[in-house]
């Protein structure tokens, strides 16, 4: 599976080359706004071409958007390509110039970038540039241009999507386009597949006429996939409302590598079998259905879309189809599916592996404008069985691909603002907003751990640019963290009772004592008050990491420290002695330095980093 990262903006201009000269960067290191929250929806008739991307490398995350800048009488569109580092802090970023005027779509290759571009044929001109494929290394820098002209094609990309693959030196693009007029005098729609030699950025092969499904024609084509699996086939989804109106799987009969997809007369011709027959009207542009992923697994594939055979644009069934790659080659339309849910908006798939990875959708019953509440998901397996299906407030979803990240899936979604990334794996999701604290330089001492919080969301600045560093941390603040870090667990009614008279359950940080006090972790200031608001000390901090580390059987070393000399650690309450002590020999302090004085109140720096050193000990398997 490929997967990508990064942003790309795009200026549009009124020409049709740009070196990489004309790449302007940005003066100030800040994210892009934009807003791309739930534009994977496309209401049941066409889709449309992505806007955002991500793709990663060993050390950093690259997001590619493109920003629409269009007002109607002037074109200021650009793609931006914004680089982060492992905390989401945005490290670089620049524009790109668009180089035809309309947008079609990007994609990160094992070795080469690539960003396409279309432009309108309205005068039906064999010699036209319709669409072209640009390739940059992975610093960026541009390396050439493919171009396809006329190709039976007077807009490019229209009421479509667009996708792409590689395999070798060879890439593939499916997407569709408007054609040239017929004798009906109209100007119909069908998918456009095409394949270029990346080593020399030659059209090695295309198809864009009007054929049928056996050729891999699909009319109208209104989503568009495309991958190629692990046994070398060319294995294609689309979406169609007419010639077929179904969801439907096209297998070429050609491996791919070599210079030619298509058939030659009865040779090579594709197999194909309908994922899903839609009702209605054949040419009716409303199916009723949206699909929001095609992949592929260790010996078949998944297919996962949303469907109802009205014109209703709610309460659309939410599935996932699972066919083996054995009856696709048969052409038999003998299909694993499972209901996901009674109503959703449609579902998307993050791989990860060819044996895993997570289904998700948002539900229809948010009363905000953007129309949803919840964010919903599941681990489905090769043969799509899926698993207990988790449901957390407040998360979107948007046209951003996730892609594989560490030991889970990332993507990111704006909402007329910077990049808000998230994370989903086996412990949840975890939000991630794309700002750097002004008031956190990478010479501080703790520069990695606030910023190793931060991306784990254990922490929040006091905004968006500040973290506030030296500020004191409250009993409160350090109570939710924890409380974080294990997971936020809902609790219920009867669980949501405390005996502290100073706090109301309305209050933000109540579940999060509630938790901690009831896993014996922190105890009040008295029988009847929490202080919520009070300081908490360094050596209240190691010991209440002590007591979570024995709720959770974590197992540090055993020991005591006898070289430590420093004067400020031998005023320690009783208390907390063992815990002091635990925290030295651990490594979650160190004593040579003033940093941590058990009784001094502790910054918010000083929480982050016994934090960090705790989670980091914790992770690294001495437990």
């Amino acid at each position: 599976m490929k997967r990508f990262v990064a942003i790309i903006v795009i200026f549009s201009f009124l020409f049709t080359f740009v070196s990489m000269e004309k790449i302007s960067y940005a003066n100030e290191l800040k994210p892009v706004k934009s807003s791309t929250i739930l534009r994977n929806q496309y209401w049941g008739n066409w889709s449309k071409t992505l806007k955002s991307y991500l793709y990663s490398d060993d050390n950093n995350i690259f997001r590619v958007e493109y920003i629409n800048k269009y007002d109607g009488k002037n074109n200021n569109s650009y793609v931006v390509v914004e680089k982060y580092d492992e905390y989401f802090n945005i490290v670089s970023s620049k524009k790109l110039h668009m180089e035809l005027p309309i947008w079609g779509g990007f994609y990160s290759g094992e070795k080469f970038n690539f960003l396409i571009f279309g432009d309108n044929n309205k005068k039906e001109l064999d010699d036209k540039e319709v669409i072209r494929v640009v390739k940059y290394d992975k610093e960026w820098k541009r390396l050439g241009e493919a171009s396809l002209k006329g190709a039976n094609t007077t807009v490019p990309f229209r009421a479509a999507s667009l996708r792409c693959d590689e395999y070798k030196d060879m890439l593939y693009i499916r997407t569709a386009h408007e054609m040239y007029k017929l004798k009906d005098g109209l100007n119909h729609q069908a998918n456009l597949t095409m394949s270029i030699r990346q080593s020399n950025m030659e059209i090695t092969d295309s198809f864009f006429k009007v054929m049928n499904i056996d050729y891999g024609y699909v009319s109208h084509s209104f989503n568009q996939f495309i991958t190629v699996d692990k046994d070398k086939n060319i294995v294609a989804l689309d979406h169609g409302d007419a010639y077929p109106r179904s969801i439907v799987i096209t297998k070429y009969g050609r491996e791919a590598g070599g210079d030619k997809f298509n058939p030659i007369g009865w040779d090579y011709m594709c197999k194909n079998v309908d994922i899903l027959k839609l009702k209605g009207k054949i040419g009716d542009n409303y199916t009723g259905a949206e699909v929001g992923g095609f992949v592929e697994t260790s010996d078949g594939y998944l297919v996962s879309y949303n469907y109802k055979d009205d014109k209703a644009l709610v309460d659309k069934k939410v599935y996932l189809t699972y066919i083996s790659k054995e009856n696709v080659n048969s052409e038999k339309e003998e299909l694993n599916t499972v209901k996901l849910s009674d109503a959703g908006k449609v579902p998307v798939l993050a791989p990860l592996d060819l044996n895993s990875g997570y289904v998700m959708w948002n539900d229809n019953k948010g009363k905000s404008k953007y129309g949803f509440k919840n964010l919903l998901y599941a681990k489905y397996d090769e043969e799509s069985n899926v698993g207990d299906v988790h449901k957390v407030a407040g998360i979107p979803l948007s046209d951003c691909q996730p892609i594989n990240y560490k030991d889970g899936v990332l993507w990111y979604v704006t909402k007329g603002s910077v990049p808000t990334f998230y994370f989903l794996n086996d412990s949840g999701v975890t939000a991630i907003k794309a700002t750097s604290f002004d008031d956190v330089k990478t010479s501080d001492w703790f520069y990695d751990s606030v910023n190793y919080c931060k991306s784990n969301g254990y922490v929040k600045g006091v905004s968006d640019e500040k973290f506030d560093s030296y500020g004191n941390a409250t009993r409160e603040a350090f109570a939710t963290v924890l409380y974080r870090i294990d997971g936020k667990k809902s609790l219920s009614n009867e669980e949501r009772k405390l005996p502290f008279s100073d706090l109301a359950k309305d209050r933000w940080s109540f579940d999060a004592i509630n938790w901690a006090y009831n896993n014996q972790i922190i105890k009040g200031t008295s029988k009847t008050a929490f202080s919520p608001k009070n300081n908490v000390t360094n050596e209240q901090i190691m010991t209440l990491l002590y007591r979570y580390a024995k709720v959770k059987g974590v197992n540090f070393k055993d020991g005591v420290d006898d070289s430590n000399d420093n004067e400020n650690y031998k005023d320690i309450s009783d208390y907390a002695k063992q815990a002091v002590n635990w925290s030295i020999v651990n490594g979650i302090i160190e004593t040579d330095n003033d940093r941590f004085i058990p009784k001094k109140d502790a910054s918010r720096a000083e929480l982050t980093y016994m934090l960090y050193r705790f989670s980091k000990l914790n992770k690294s398997g001495n437990k």
